[in-house]
């Protein structure tokens, strides 16, 4: 069999396609019913896309050489959001994914959200039929991303449980580490009246190694939203 083909729903502009495509995968396409994603993602990525409510998108065929991808929008699960509701419109859409890998039986399928995911959608990924399915959760920082975010990773696979491989060594990476930043090159010690006005004009606020707070001295104090 050759390298099964990646079919992004709820594809955005692209960054799960992206990530698949980079490790490899040939692109089938993506579906979103965000005009300018459909558009972001053909223009960065190069492969099609289609302007599709998934909720009302039914497969006309099977594709056992495909893997069927989605991270539908997480408003309804993230405790961020004040006005959740797990049983809403959105969070409905975890349930059309799950049809959608039924209706297709894709040789696997790969399922990201929040943390907060409720369990009945859990459930539901679990019991799509034909699949071994494992649940990971994975911390973007333990991915040379300077943030901590944690999401839950669910794989289903005809065959096997697959998890995902580990880290290769335990790298925090800072937002000083990830733009080159030190004292020197921002210019601190050796600054002109001009530059430094300039400078002033900048909001920095990164994290240390430790993870706490580092503002820039002779900076203002940023507001992190």
């Amino acid at each position: 069999m050759n390298t099964p083909r990646v079919l992004d729903i709820f594809c955005g502009g692209g960054y799960l396609s992206y990530g698949f495509q980079m490790a490899g995968y040939d692109l089938d396409g993506g579906f979103d019913n965000w005009d300018a994603a459909v558009k972001t993602y053909e223009k960065y990525l190069g492969a099609q896309a289609h302007l599709v409510d998934v909720a009302l998108f039914y497969p006309g065929k099977k594709d056992y050489e495909v893997i069927i991808v989605g991270g539908p929008p997480c408003d309804d699960f993230s405790l961020v959001n004040t006005r959740r509701n797990i049983y809403g419109k959105r969070a409905q859409l975890v349930l059309d994914f799950c049809r959608i890998v039924n209706d297709v039986k894709p040789e696997a399928f790969v399922f990201e959200n929040v943390i907060h995911l409720s369990q009945w959608a859990e459930v539901a990924l679990f019991e799509i039929p034909g699949y071994k399915v494992t649940k990971e959760i994975a911390d973007s920082v333990d991915y040379e991303v300077p943030q901590s975010r944690k999401r839950k990773i669910f794989i289903g696979s005809k065959d096997r449980h697959i998890k995902l491989t580990p880290p290769l060594e335990a790298k925090i990476l800072t937002v000083r580490d990830a733009f080159c930043l030190d004292r020197d090159k921002l210019g601190i010690h050796k600054t002109s009246t001009r530059n430094h006005r300039e400078i002033q004009k900048c909001q920095v606020t990164v994290l240390d190694k430790q993870g706490n707070d580092f503002r820039l001295s002779g900076h203002r104090q940023a507001r992190m939203g």
